[in-house]
């Protein structure tokens, strides 16, 4: 009996031997994937904490905390002995440059650059990786002005603002060697000294004058930087047209204690676009201009002469109150153009009272002789310039200034009526040369001058050749100054 149960009992075991290591090795493979997970969890994590060039923003508050402590870094406090500030400008444009007032307006951004060793990090590690270096996640921050030692520049020839430039909203990049970058904007209105004598064809130089007043050379010195200035998004200005510029690194002084700062100087060289002002000013000036010198050849009977020189005088005078708004008003130097309108204004003038002779002498009695004194001082030169054209026949004062003889022996007689040379149809201007052609020149041309001086002239025949030798000399006299002006405007174009 006992040896039936044994058997049977060791069977037992074995089964419950066998049910219990299958349910063991059922939670084995059971919870075996879990622990898997938790393993490439903990490497992801892992790998994280090692990633150091990923930006973290705990990383970089430990940096601040670090080197803008309160205790080892002022603002007030320089950084070294002479700190070397570079800087250069991006011209965006030119917005005004009003001679008038003489100023020049621009905008532009300032790009400022200096090493501030306090605030380097090159040799920093990460808390708790000595070996893992901090700027290798955190290559450069931004600051403020109220945090950081800023070099005091301001612009010295400005006329709008003195201060130090500034400007809180502009952030600084800090690199990690210590290197700050800085790039306020603003407009510049500073001063500029114009020169208008050849306006419009005019060619302004102004300078920007960057310096640092309240420190010493020995202090802070300023510098160009490599690319001083950067024209890429230079917008062109309508008027003005940018040459070129040059830099300047000055020492200046100061009139208090006498001692040196650093300053630097940008000037610009700006010609004048001369189109507009040409084809509104100088075109209609000059034609103005010869408009006067047509009163010569109106005829003294037609009673226009005095309204037309008035009415010309009147117009140019009215024109020259429009123009001279235009030309700029400066005290060092005189326009060119100013002066030439000036002295076409006076020939207007001149012109009126010559017109106002010229018939004074044509409304004179017609039995009045002209003297012996005008016809001998006058009359040759008269004759000469004018182009009048003498027949050498004598000139009688009662005879009508239509009736004209040749001259032939016949009718050249003691009695006979003396004729002017006034007003020749050309039937008795072919008679005359037929009967000049027929004497010796060498005979008739001192007896045909020596005629004509020793005769009698008639007051209107001298006012004809008043506005035939007035209107030469008028037109020569302009043609003379409009030439002088143009070539003195072409030499101050040409020089730039």
């Amino acid at each position: 009996m006992m040896g039936k149960r044994y058997p049977r009992l060791f069977l037992l075991q074995w089964i419950f031997v066998f049910l219990f290591t299958g349910g063991v090795l059922s939670q084995q493979s059971t919870s075996a994937p879990t622990s898997e997970e938790s393993i490439s969890s903990a490497s992801e994590e892992s790998s994280e904490e090692e990633n150091y060039d990923s930006f973290s923003r705990n990383v970089e508050q430990e940096l601040r905390l670090k080197i803008f402590d309160r205790l080892s870094y002022d603002k007030f406090i320089r950084p070294i002995g002479v700190v070397h500030v570079y800087l250069s400008i991006r011209l965006k444009r030119i917005n005004k440059l009003d001679i008038e007032k003489q100023t020049m307006a621009l905008t532009g951004f300032l790009f400022v650059t200096w090493k501030d060793e306090r605030l380097e990090w090159t040799n920093f590690t990460r808390r708790g990786t000595p070996g893992v270096q901090l700027s290798r996640s955190i290559p450069d921050i931004f600051t403020a002005e109220s945090y950081t030692w800023l070099p005091p520049i301001n612009i010295e020839n400005s006329v709008s603002d003195m201060s130090i430039i500034s400007d809180p909203d502009v952030p600084m990049r800090v690199r990690h060697t210590g290197n700050v970058e800085w790039n306020p904007a603003g407009i510049f209105t500073v001063q500029c000294y114009c020169d208008v004598t050849f306006y419009p064809f005019d060619t302004q130089i102004c300078s920007l004058i960057i310096s640092t007043r309240a420190y010493r050379i020995s202090e802070i010195n300023l510098h160009f930087s490599k690319d001083p200035i950067r024209l890429q998004s230079y917008q062109e200005n309508g008027e003005w047209e940018l040459r070129n510029y040059t830099l300047e690194e000055k020492r200046s002084s100061t009139e208090r204690d006498k001692g040196d700062y650093s300053s630097l100087h940008v000037n610009f060289t700006m010609r004048r676009r001369p189109l507009y002002v040409f084809m509104n000013t100088i075109l209609p000036t000059m034609l103005l201009s010869f408009l006067s010198a047509l009163v010569f050849k109106l005829p003294p009977d037609s009673g226009e002469k005095i309204g037309y020189s008035l009415t010309v005088l009147l117009a140019y005078a009215v024109y020259m109150m429009v123009i001279s708004s235009n030309i700029p008003a400066a005290a060092l130097s005189v326009s060119i153009l100013s002066v030439y309108t000036m002295i076409v204004l006076i020939m207007g003038v001149v012109a009126v009272l010559l017109s106002i002779i010229v018939l004074e002498c044509y409304h004179k009695d017609p039995d009045a002789e002209v003297t012996v004194a005008v016809r001998k001082c006058y009359m040759a030169c008269l004759i000469m310039i004018s182009g009048w054209k003498c027949s050498g026949q004598h000139i009688g004062k009662n005879i009508r200034s239509s009736s004209v003889v040749p001259l032939d022996d016949t009718i050249r007689k003691p009695g006979d009526r003396h004729v002017s040379v006034c007003d020749w149809d050309q039937q008795k201007v072919e008679q005359v040369s037929e009967c000049q052609a027929k004497e010796s020149d060498s005979e008739q041309k001192p007896a045909t001058r020596n005629a004509w001086m020793d005769t009698n002239l008639s007051w209107r025949d001298f006012s004809r050749i008043l506005d035939k030798f007035f209107l030469r000399l008028y037109v020569f006299v302009l043609l003379i100054i409009t030439g002088l002006v143009t070539v003195m405007f072409s030499c101050g174009y040409s020089q730039t």
